[in-house]
């Protein structure tokens, strides 16, 4: 099953769409311009984003003219490389690691009542692209070997056109901690080694890799509230100056995570309260909000 959006995610997506008349409106100039549709879906899928590759690529989906894989990773390349410029010089993707089930693909379909979706092997960008997408990424093993094909491609197109730049990704090969670098660091060994499937506490780890590989500024970029709060309670260990970028294009918020004022009390319980208040799946736990909880942290001296 594909992964979801957040509220905020879905709320982004339907402003942004709203924003390109093209993409829905039938009596646009460029209504039936298939390749400008596509650019400015890629754009989109950026902005809505998620700090992960795999969403990126859910979000991009099937572009209208790509034909193959190939094509797709091309499409998925530009947004990436799109980060670089002269304040960029590393850009870390992660992507979420796809853990295959015991149960047989096809026996966990007929239960559930799905049609069943086939294997395709992604070995080669000419590899025709299916003819329908969401039935190819309902198969685990369809969306693990897709990511391991993107983080391929970006390796490759990273070296080839990037060459002053450093490229770093995670969680899209087959060897579970595998890290890679466009210029051949040695990055499994500065804390970037890691078997955690969560794109989310993965970022945290590339976070402090990069601090100590010297960068005084790190950037996060996404719109993730959950990694707002890892980035919070981990920032004393991260760099002096650490940013979240949020926002859209026209209203960019940057968040200042250094400069966020919190008691060690607070700092060192705040994943805890997010967890039983703010958690994607946890509502109001005994009819109190997520405001009213994290307004009694600081009345809070310990948590058993």
């Amino acid at each position: 099953m594909a992964p979801k959006f957040s509220d905020e995610q879905d709320e982004i997506l339907v402003e942004e769409v709203a924003k390109h008349p093209l993409l829905w409106q039938l009596s646009h100039p460029k209504y039936k311009d298939q390749q400008v549709k596509d650019n400015v879906w890629a754009e989109v899928a950026a902005k809505v984003g998620k700090p992960d590759g795999q969403a990126l690529v859910q979000a991009i989906g099937k572009p209208t003219r790509a034909k193959s894989f190939g094509d797709l990773a091309d499409v998925f390349n530009a947004s990436v490389f799109s980060h670089f410029n002269e304040h960029c010089s590393r850009d870390d993707v992660v992507s979420d690691r796809y853990r295959i089930t015991p149960i047989k693909s096809g026996t966990q379909e007929r239960r559930e009542g799905r049609v069943r979706s086939i294997r395709r092997k992604i070995d080669r960008r000419e590899i025709p692209l299916p003819a329908n997408w969401k039935q190819f990424m309902d198969l685990p093993e369809n969306k693990a070997n897709l990511t391991k094909f993107i983080s391929n491609q970006m390796m490759l197109e990273a070296k080839k056109s990037r060459p002053t730049c450093e490229l770093i990704t995670a969680g899209g090969f087959e060897e579970t901690t595998k890290v890679a670098s466009s210029q051949g660091s040695d990055v499994e060994q500065n804390h970037t080694k890691s078997s955690y499937e969560e794109a989310d506490t993965r970022i945290i780890l590339h976070a402090k890799a990069a601090y100590m590989d010297g960068y005084e500024r790190i950037l996060v970029s996404c719109r993730d509230t959950d990694v707002l709060v890892l980035l919070t309670h981990f920032a004393g260990q991260l760099s002096g100056e650490l940013w979240m970028r949020t926002g859209t294009r026209q209203e960019r918020r940057y968040v200042a995570v250094h400069d966020i004022q919190l008691t060690p009390t607070m700092q060192s319980n705040i994943l805890v309260y997010h967890a039983v208040t703010g958690f994607n799946t946890v509502s109001q736990p005994s009819g109190h909000g997520k405001k009213d909880d994290m307004e009694g942290i600081p009345a809070t001296r310990s948590i058993a």
